[in-house]
């Protein structure tokens, strides 16, 4: 999330920039489509954090009651 955010940001001041005439505008169509591709990265890596917790969720609710009926056993 934190890489998201920085890129809003850094995206951002490149837009204000092109506004007050320092950037050319094929400068700001490459810098356009990096944002849009890095965006896209950090959102599948994000996407995979959360499955990742998912799964470790459901291998510590597993360990947790093999814990539990340890002595049954």
């Amino acid at each position: 999330m934190k890489r998201k955010n920085l890129l809003g940001g850094e995206r951002q001041k490149l837009l204000q920039a092109h506004y007050a005439g320092a950037i050319p505008g094929d400068l700001l169509a490459s810098e356009m489509r990096r944002f849009t591709r890095e965006l896209a990265e950090a959102d599948v890596e994000i996407e995979a954090a959360g499955v990742n917790t998912v799964e470790l969720a459901a291998i510590l609710d597993a360990a947790l009651r093999a814990v539990t009926n340890c002595e049954a056993a």
